[in-house]
């Protein structure tokens, strides 16, 4: 049981790590005036629906850039 609870404590300050790194990430294109969050939005939207499902989570095997 320990184990178990270790692991999900882990899981859960990768995903939080990964939650800070994601919004560095958009704050920087943002103020760099790459994006803008509507289109970082419309980004997200597209990524999360190319495997038919609007469910924020991505597919393995669809996480390719598009053209390659």
């Amino acid at each position: 049981m320990a184990e178990s609870k270790k692991k999900v404590e882990d899981l859960q300050q990768q995903v939080d790590e990964l939650s800070v790194l994601c919004r560095a990430l958009q704050e920087c294109l943002i103020r760099k005036k790459v994006l803008t969050r509507s289109e970082i939005k419309a980004l997200k939207d597209e990524i999360d629906s190319a495997d038919g499902q609007m469910d924020n989570k991505v597919t393995r095997l669809l996480i390719k850039p598009k053209g390659e």
